[in-house]
């Protein structure tokens, strides 16, 4: 299953991202995803991802580096292989540095 979560983005283009629409927005997806999480298998995995990060007034697809960070999550039910490794504070924040946007439609394929 695919889907696209559209409200986050068009909220922040909107009303920028310190608006209470906005916060609205990040409280329905957060209870979207905590739904799929529930309803999962021990099978299953969720990734989430987004296409682009954005700059506190909505704006993307410049160079700055909050329009280029974005997010990448992955979740299920049993460990990951390298859970160990990763758990550590260490191990995410070496992904954070070596991971890019440009790295994510790779990753997810």
């Amino acid at each position: 299953m695919i889907a696209h979560v559209i409200g986050i983005g068009s909220a922040g283009r909107t009303v920028g991202s310190y608006h209470k629409e906005f916060e609205r927005k990040l409280i329905d997806t957060s209870e979207i995803i905590n739904t799929i999480v529930d309803r999962m298998d021990r099978h299953t995995t969720l990734i989430i991802l987004g296409d682009h990060g954005m700059t506190n007034n909505g704006d993307h697809g410049g160079a700055s580096e909050a329009e280029l960070r974005t997010i990448l999550f992955a979740h299920q039910k049993t460990p990951f292989p390298m859970y160990e490794h990763h758990k550590k504070e260490e191990g995410f924040f070496d992904m954070d540095r070596t991971i890019k946007i440009g790295d994510v439609a790779a990753i997810v394929s």
